[in-house]
């Protein structure tokens, strides 16, 4: 006997439009049909969504109700629970955007990550393409995969958002900016030249 608890978003009600079956389905994963996470946060808390399995002799009523001996306590093998810092509105404004984007503009997918900037919590964690993982029977193991996690990809300039953002704060001229633009490509040479330089025989 085995009962699996669930997970939790904030601000969601499931049975709304906007908690749709396949919202953050990368993040969240799936379940097999033994009940077996084998993706997202379904697979990695796994064994603390799982809980205890228990072996006990039962018996079924009329209506096929499990009767249990008495002095058993079937929560006893409940697991625990998983909050998520994910925000319902935040996560399905990120999906439905970049769905728009990726289709505008063509490109094969993308990713968006939302981050709290005190906490660094994740506020919203959308992929393209997606999912359902109702259906995962369907589809194909390898687009159930998260390439939020599991792809390695060049960063790039992570700080010139944050340079820029700061610039328009300040109200700081145009040419200040093409100034730390300029600085940041000479940068990049200069960690060029020198990797090159090292790696050369």
């Amino acid at each position: 006997f085995k009962q699996k608890t669930a997970y939790e978003i904030r601000n969601c009600d499931w049975s709304s439009d906007v908690c749709s079956s396949d919202l953050a389905a990368q993040a969240l994963g799936f379940a097999n049909i033994d009940g077996q996470g084998v993706r997202g946060v379904e697979q990695q808390e796994e064994r603390w969504l799982a809980g205890t399995p228990l072996r006990i002799p039962v018996e079924r009523d009329n209506r096929g109700e499990l009767l249990f001996p008495p002095g058993v306590d079937p929560g006893a093998s409940v697991g625990g629970d998983v909050a998520l810092t994910l925000d319902t509105v935040l996560q399905a404004d990120a999906e439905r955007s970049l769905e728009s984007a990726v289709r505008n503009s063509g490109a094969r997918g993308g990713i968006v990550v939302s981050l709290a900037p005190r906490s660094g919590e994740i506020l919203a964690l959308a992929e393209r393409p997606g999912f359902d993982p109702n259906r995962f029977r369907t589809t194909p193991y390898v687009a159930t995969r998260s390439a939020a996690f599991l792809d390695a990809a060049d960063p790039g300039s992570t700080a010139k958002p944050f340079v820029v953002a700061a610039a328009l704060e300040r109200e700081i001229s145009e040419s200040a900016a093409r100034a730390v633009e300029r600085a940041d490509a000479e940068a990049i040479d200069k960690s060029a030249a020198q990797l090159a330089a090292a790696t050369s025989p």
